[in-house]
């Protein structure tokens, strides 16, 4: 009787050191979640920035040059500052 009592507490001692262990790994795994997603983000910040920094330059003279209809580049115009302003906020 008292060997299955000593049994039941130290099974009961090692779950909470089991439990405990657990919660400190959960932790952890949110906390480099966090950061990854965080590391992921600034990538894809950088690599649009780049992006918009190229089609800026000579990119979107050559594409307002090549449309003959002043009324579609226009348009183009407007849709690009739409999608610009829309990823923005």
């Amino acid at each position: 009787d008292k060997q299955q009592k000593r049994e039941q507490e130290a099974s009961a001692e090692m779950n909470k050191d089991t439990s405990m262990a657990m919660n400190v790994l959960m932790i952890f795994a949110r906390i480099f979640g966090v950061l990854f997603c965080l590391y992921f983000f600034l990538v894809g910040i950088e690599l649009m920035g780049s992006a918009f920094k190229v089609l800026g330059g000579k990119g979107a003279g050559n594409m307002f040059r090549d449309i003959p209809n002043g009324l579609a580049a226009l348009m183009v115009g407007v849709l690009a500052t739409v999608m610009v302003q829309s990823s923005s906020t």
